[in-house]
């Protein structure tokens, strides 16, 4: 059984994740980051493409690509030609922006300079969801 939400429910797990993500830099601050960026793009997706309250039916395949929901939105070039992947600092591996929650739910530490650059495209990213979603 896939999890059904609404929208209603996805924006207040954008402010309730975004609202947790400021008090504080470490690892669950950046995943709950992650998380409100995810969830607030999810809501205005399914805002334009339903127009209603209606349940969803979330599917994660594809659901932690925020870079493609950034491009599937529209959002502007400052945000969609950023390329957010990173450097694991243990071996030097580069994810995609999809890896990112995963390094952050399971500690793997993130080349600094990449984890900056990674945190900021999610907070313009995050800026752009406020200015669009809902009231």
């Amino acid at each position: 059984m896939r999890l059904q939400v609404g929208q209603g429910e996805l924006k207040n797990a954008f402010n309730a994740h975004c609202a947790a993500s400021k008090e504080g830099t470490s690892y669950s601050h950046c995943l709950l980051l992650f998380y409100a960026v995810e969830c607030g793009l999810k809501s205005i997706y399914y805002r334009k493409i339903n127009n209603t309250s209606t349940i969803i039916e979330v599917n994660d395949s594809g659901g932690h690509d925020l870079l493609s929901w950034a491009k599937g939105l529209r959002l502007p070039p400052k945000i969609t030609t950023r390329d957010p992947k990173f450097k694991l600092r243990r071996d030097g591996i580069t994810l995609e922006v999809t890896k990112a929650h995963e390094a952050w739910r399971y500690g793997a530490l993130i080349n600094s300079d990449d984890e900056k650059n990674l945190v900021n495209w999610l907070e313009d990213v995050k800026k752009w969801i406020e200015e669009n979603i809902d009231p």
